[in-house]
């Protein structure tokens, strides 16, 4: 699996919300938007950069070094057609701020419980940038968190 794999599934298995965004409503992903799939709510985990390497010597005699990549998580709801948009903004709204809360929770709770292995550290750099498009059809909420990890080797 890759890590962008590992993220989305590490979201899904601490998400805590109830319908109509409950972890079953969600389509989930490592691509960056399903078109087939524009009626569902989206949460869609990709690469942003390549990783930033940085040297560093735990011990004496060792030289390791330090990844942080960086991943863009998106999500994202349609606007249904001839609807005022109150729903699904409350709905990409609650999703965002659950998104940021396991992030920011999951590593003080449980050290990630290795569930994010290799990663060692993850962490969103944002609350979630909004990129909404309602002035073309269809008319899509987005927000964008940009979360940093770091992994050693």
């Amino acid at each position: 699996m890759t890590v962008c794999g590992l993220i989305s599934t590490y979201i899904q298995g601490e998400w805590g919300l109830a319908a109509p965004v409950a972890v079953t409503n969600i389509y989930w992903s490592t691509e960056w938007f399903n078109t087939k799939k524009i009626t569902y709510p989206q949460i869609t985990v990709t690469d942003f950069v390549s990783p930033i390497f940085e040297r560093y010597k735990p011990a004496a005699g060792s030289l390791d070094m330090r990844h942080r990549d960086l991943f863009l998580i998106n999500i994202w709801q349609k606007i249904r057609r001839g609807s005022s948009g109150t729903q699904e903004k409350e709905n990409v709204e609650d999703m965002r701020r659950e998104v940021g809360r396991i992030l920011r929770e999951g590593f003080t709770k449980n050290n990630w419980g290795g569930s994010l292995s290799p990663l060692r550290l993850a962490l969103p750099l944002d609350d979630g940038i909004p990129r909404h498009q309602t002035d073309v059809e269809p008319r899509i909420l987005r927000y964008e968190l940009t979360l940093v990890a770091t992994r050693d080797s």
